[in-house]
């Protein structure tokens, strides 16, 4: 929200303070599709966003890095 009224946009919303926000308890997951069309792609992207300057690009968003361990491609 704060990136979007930076950028000028009309919006609204309630800014919610840590720690009740719960901003350290947020995750995201990204995963590779078992019978996707594009396995090729797909590896190509979660290897990109692996990267340094991937993780980069989110911390500029706000985001906090994540590790080496939430980084590699699991099976769920």
């Amino acid at each position: 929200m704060a990136h979007a009224k930076a950028e000028g946009r009309k919006i609204d919303g309630v800014a919610i303070k840590a720690p009740y926000n719960k901003q350290d308890k947020v995750a995201y997951a990204i995963g590779q599709m078992n019978k996707g069309k594009n396995q090729g792609n797909a590896m190509t992207f979660l290897s990109y966003l692996a990267t340094p300057a991937a993780q980069k690009i989110y911390q500029s968003y706000g985001f906090v890095a994540a590790t080496k361990d939430e980084l590699k491609v699991k099976s769920f």
